[in-house]
């Protein structure tokens, strides 16, 4: 069982990364669009928000679920407070 989650963590780990990069490069293409401007501009920032975003939104949902089902195999309780010993 602690194979199957650091497995898990790995490919949750690798994917945030990968996704925090494509979140940066929707940024880049943005600037991009800004700075061409006009009729291209606008089909730029169209492409980013309609089609690129969709699919980053997509892959980021099912890596919160890898992260939740590594919570859960692993018996964190990390979004739960627990009383100190007072």
């Amino acid at each position: 069982m602690k194979k199957v989650i650091e497995i898990i963590n790995k490919i949750f780990g690798i994917t945030v990364l990968i996704e925090f990069l494509a979140g940066g490069l929707s940024i880049v293409g943005y600037i991009v669009a800004l700075c061409i401007g006009g009729e291209i501009g606008a089909q730029i920032s169209i492409f980013v928000f309609e089609k690129y975003l969709r699919y980053i939104i997509i892959a980021t949902s099912i890596t919160i679920g890898l992260g939740l089902i590594s919570m859960y195999l692993n018996k964190q309780k990390a979004l739960f407070f627990e009383k100190n010993g007072k």
